[in-house]
């Protein structure tokens, strides 16, 4: 999801766009916009955008781009030929962005996207070209999906991008949950998740950082760049194994000239926007008895419109 400030946003607010899809499904009010070859998705209140698809343009313009830097927060090197062999699992897969922008970059490596509502898999078919013969879509809740999976299941990155604007479910934002999901990744796992702030209040990016390090060695945090006075969004790493920002800035630097340009200069850019998760010691760790994210949430809300 991308906040209704953020750079596509901001767009959709100068011009509504032709609506070519709208239905009301068992979950959610589904959206589709289109300016031009571009399209949106968007669900109920139309509060922030769920997938994006720009057939002129290799990356999305959004924050699923900053997921993109995920492998390279491994220790040692991580060639885009070692990322198509890795196994990928999407928890809110919504019309497929983020899968699309991997296979497009790093090659065709096994996806498993998990979204709650198969309609919105049917849309992201029809309208966002979500037909990449790599990716399975899987109509299904992620935490009840993956307590099903046979123990020895692994996948080497994990990325979250389930909201229900402006919160994320709880229940996938606990201590349970991402020990749940650490004992179905491998030994070079990375898990990603997209967190939601303004400029100057990081309360749930600090709670969700402050809940990841009760399960993984490292957490990072990656800022979205954007306006001092807009509310944005933050991607969130943690990793299996112990790593540094020196490892991520060497696999960046490594990157080899076979990938794209445009992506190469995004990764450039990205890294000045990197840096290691310092939560505070007051910061909200969630767990499945205390979860308090629409309170984290309204602060941080609140907080924005007193700051207007």
């Amino acid at each position: 999801l991308s906040h209704p400030n953020s750079v596509r946003a901001r767009w959709d607010d100068a011009a509504s766009g032709a609506l070519i899809y709208e239905d009301e499904s068992l979950y959610n009010y589904i959206a589709v916009r289109q300016w031009g070859s571009e399209r949106h998705l968007k669900l109920n209140e139309g509060v922030g955008i769920h997938s994006v698809y720009h057939p002129d343009s290799l990356l999305s313009l959004g924050i699923w781009d900053y997921f993109l830097l995920a492998p390279l927060f491994r220790p040692g090197s991580s060639a885009p030929a070692d990322i198509q062999e890795d196994r990928m699992l999407v928890i809110g897969l919504a019309a497929g962005t983020a899968p699309a922008l991997y296979t497009d970059i790093y090659g065709p490596l096994a996806i498993t996207g998990v979204e709650l509502d198969p309609q919105i898999i049917q849309v992201g078919r029809q309208y966002f070209a979500m037909d990449r013969p790599n990716l399975t879509a899987i109509a299904a809740d992620g935490r009840r999906w993956l307590l099903r999976q046979p123990a020895d299941a692994r996948f080497d990155l994990v990325l979250v991008d389930a909201y229900r604007p402006p919160y994320i479910p709880f229940h996938l934002t606990t201590v349970e949950f991402f020990a749940l999901v650490r004992s179905h990744m491998s030994e070079r796992g990375v898990l990603a998740i997209n967190v939601g702030r303004s400029a100057r209040n990081y309360a749930l990016v600090d709670a969700l950082s402050a809940t990841l390090a009760q399960v993984f060695p490292t957490v990072f945090v990656v800022d979205e760049p954007g306006p001092p006075d807009d509310l944005g969004n933050s991607v969130v790493v943690a990793t299996v194994q112990p790593t540094s920002l020196a490892d991520f800035r060497s696999n960046a630097a490594a990157l080899p000239t076979t990938l794209p340009a445009e992506f190469r200069s995004f990764v450039a850019d990205a890294q000045e926007h990197v840096r290691r998760a310092a939560p505070p010691a007051e910061a909200v760790i969630f767990t499945d008895d205390r979860a308090p994210v629409e309170q984290v949430v309204h602060g941080v809300i609140v907080d924005f419109l007193v700051g207007e």
